[in-house]
């Protein structure tokens, strides 16, 4: 069986939200999470979903997934632990609890607040870990990268051609994925100090295949993500007439026409917004607002 776990143990606090955690707060007219949910629910080669919350909003997720009629079966809620690697770990050891593991099960570990990832970036990943027993999403990024171990001073400069930005889903063979896991904590390792869980991985013998991302499928973590800020704005009737930088891409705006529609034009990755619509891929499209 293929599992995705969605990572949504985190508290939020880079959003300056006291209040609601980041993954709950709303895009358009659902929280973030339900839209990253929703990705993988239509997703027919994607079994189960296992949603991984903080332990004091596990009975909100629960509630929250009531509200939606396509939260239907094979959804189940467990509680997170302090960091990325030890909530995967949590999803293993839940799977390995309540169903059989095989040599073909895979698991799709992707962030609550990346709501833009694609069919493409899903199946992707899981092609490449049928082939090569781990895949982890990325991009080239295009800044330069900086090494400095005192944050003051400038210490190296990685060749830029070799430096990926990592996203999610990471996505791995279970039976591989336990077994690096189990052997990390009988050697006494701490897995709250692991905060990357590729880098256990390959560490540990093994190879992860990279899959292509986009820049889209960005994380919501900060008050000032642009895509954030953008549909957001739109859900609440406010439309930019100039344009919003989206990484190297533009998005252009016009002003509502006679008609009352507004155009969304000459976009790398644009996102249409009424009743949670997103268009990839530079279409032109018009809808009623």
């Amino acid at each position: 069986m293929i599992y995705a776990g969605i990572l949504a143990a985190g508290l939020g606090k880079r959003m300056h939200r006291q209040d609601l955690p980041k993954q709950f707060l709303p895009l358009g007219e659902k929280p973030i999470i339900i839209h990253t949910i929703e990705q993988f629910l239509i997703n027919n080669r994607i079994g189960r979903v296992i949603i991984v919350a903080p332990k004091i909003w596990c009975g909100y997720v629960e509630d929250l997934l009531t509200q939606y009629p396509n939260m239907g079966k094979g959804i189940d809620v467990i509680c997170g632990g302090e960091n990325k690697t030890e909530s995967i770990k949590y999803v293993v050891d839940f799977i390995k609890n309540t169903h059989s593991v095989t040599n073909e099960d895979i698991l799709l570990a992707h962030d609550a607040i990346r709501p833009f990832v694609t069919q493409r970036i899903i199946n992707d990943n899981i092609d490449a870990t049928i082939a090569y027993g781990a895949a982890n999403t990325s991009m080239v990024t295009n800044d330069a990268v900086m090494v400095s171990r005192d944050g003051k001073n400038l210490d190296s400069m990685p060749p830029h051609e070799m430096m990926y930005a990592e996203q999610t889903p990471q996505t791995y063979n279970i039976v591989k994925l336990t077994e690096v896991l189990e052997n990390a904590v009988a050697v006494g390792t701490d897995l709250t100090k692991i905060s990357e869980l590729p880098r256990l991985y390959i560490e540990s013998g093994n190879k992860m295949r990279l899959v292509s991302g986009e820049y889209f499928n960005m994380k919501i973590a900060v008050n000032r993500c642009p895509l954030y800020f953008l549909v957001f704005k739109m859900s609440q009737g406010f439309f930019p007439q100039r344009c919003l930088l989206i990484g190297d891409d533009e998005v252009f705006f016009k002003t509502a026409g006679s008609h009352g529609k507004l155009s969304f034009l000459n976009c790398y990755s644009f996102f249409c917004f009424h009743h949670t619509i997103m268009t990839p891929y530079g279409q032109t499209s018009s809808f009623p607002y």
